[in-house]
């Protein structure tokens, strides 16, 4: 009976001591799987921060495009958008904005390429001014020369000289009969294959060059004419 009862306190004993390890491990599982849940959320926490200040920062960098000051040149916005685009933040907020400056800088874009045209388009024209009064004393040279020819075939290779300063023979051509501040009359018009061989015809230039337009070739492509 003694050693049924020492082997019994015994086996109490041990089970005991098994207990207690198996609840000791227990809870350091369970400490462990704290820890892990709690660096997580630490990890997450510091991540969400991060994210937060990227997507605060992008959105300056957005409402400070769409309140431009002139500060910026188009080239430095289309940048800055760049950038924020390819951070991928996908905030309903950022990607709102986002389309907003799309929008105002294509419209500034095509504001620079209009202003761009006009001033090629100025330049154009004023090159083409410059070169229609440079072709004046040519023409009227040209003009005398085939008006005092000495003769039919000396006037219409002249004629054909004068022709390759055109664009072509059927360029038109107005003489003023009459002109003031507020109207000016015109001769019935003609071509300048006309016009030249009528001045053949007639021997005589009785008017001069006031005006003409010339095409981006330099060839002549209207003539105005005056009488003296």
């Amino acid at each position: 009976m003694k050693c049924n009862t020492k082997y019994y306190l015994s086996s109490c004993f041990w089970s005991r001591v098994v207990l207690i390890l198996f609840l000791g491990m227990a809870l350091m599982s369970l400490e462990g799987c704290k820890s892990k849940k709690k660096l997580l959320e630490e990890q997450q926490a510091r991540e969400q921060a991060e994210m937060d200040i990227r997507i605060d920062k992008a959105k300056a960098i957005l409402l400070k495009l769409l309140q431009d000051d002139g500060s910026m040149s188009l080239e430095e916005k289309e940048r800055q958008l760049a950038f924020v685009k390819q951070q991928n933040l996908n905030d309903p907020e950022i990607n709102r904005l986002i389309r907003q400056v799309e929008q105002q800088l294509l419209l500034e874009r095509s504001r620079l390429e209009e202003e761009r045209k006009r001033q090629e388009d100025k330049q154009s024209q004023q090159k083409a001014d410059e070169e229609a009064e440079a072709r004046k004393p040519r023409v009227a040279n040209s003009f005398n020369q085939i008006a005092n020819s000495s003769s039919t075939e000396s006037a219409n290779t002249l004629i054909n000289e004068a022709l390759s300063l055109f664009a072509n023979e059927d360029v038109p051509v107005l003489i003023i009969i009459n002109e003031n501040r507020n109207y000016t009359d015109y001769d019935e018009p003609t071509t300048i294959g006309k016009y030249l061989h009528y001045l053949k015809d007639q021997r005589k230039n009785a008017n001069r060059v006031h005006s003409l337009k010339v095409n981006s070739e330099g060839k002549i492509t209207k003539l105005v004419l005056t009488k003296d």
